[in-house]
């Protein structure tokens, strides 16, 4: 499969509260305010995930990341009740797209990007990319007041090759397949004057 969207079942309060504790992320450049974020590493085994406990940075190369690559980057982790809101919810339409009873590297970015009259929010600062991944896994869980964000995808070896193209809403999912298609998010901007916001949960999958 090289890619494919879907919808997750729910989208509870508890869930979506939990974007409003994210720590601003460091890693972005100075004029870069838009950012907020925590990460955690887990393993999926025989569809069970064990979560690591221990906090791990987050690496990728300069070449595959040209805007914070090289940086090893050390989040907060995910909270736990999150957490459990994250099996519930997002973790189904994951084991949809994967092959039963491997075994796989996790790594959950929860991302919130904001936006303002002022500022622009850039999901991909980095451009269009890879991650270096075998899989990548957007959920979006919340819009609120909001244009763009608009996920495309790319053949990897021709990135004029667009191949999907869709802004995705509240409780839906893209899942594909990172060895073969680059990615990007577009900019978003307030719909209405004031303030916006864009939160998603970003999993990279990587098979051992």
């Amino acid at each position: 499969m090289k890619y494919n969207s879907s919808k997750i079942l729910s989208c509870d309060a508890q869930l979506r509260a939990s974007f409003d504790q994210l720590p601003v992320d460091d890693f972005m450049h100075s004029t870069d305010s838009y950012r907020y974020r925590r990460y955690q590493a887990a393993k999926l085994i025989n569809n069970e995930l064990r979560w690591s406990e221990t906090v791990q940075a987050f690496s990728q190369s300069k070449l595959i990341n040209g805007y914070a690559g090289d940086a090893k980057r050390v989040f907060a982790l995910i909270e736990d009740p999150t957490k459990k809101a994250y099996q519930d919810a997002v973790l189904p339409d994951i084991l949809k797209q994967i092959r039963s009873g491997k075994t796989y590297d996790l790594g959950v970015h929860q991302i919130r990007i904001t936006t303002s009259d002022e500022i622009v929010g850039r999901p991909a600062p980095e451009g269009i990319h890879q991650d270096g991944f075998d899989f990548i896994h957007i959920a979006c869980i919340t819009a609120r007041n909001v244009v763009g964000g608009t996920s495309i995808l790319f053949e990897a070896d021709d990135k004029n090759e667009e191949c999907f193209s869709a802004t995705l809403g509240e409780c839906e999912t893209l899942f594909f397949n990172d060895r073969i298609l680059a990615h990007y998010a577009s900019p978003i901007v307030p719909r209405l004057p004031g303030q916006g916001y864009r939160d998603v949960f970003v999993t990279s999958l990587q098979e051992c």
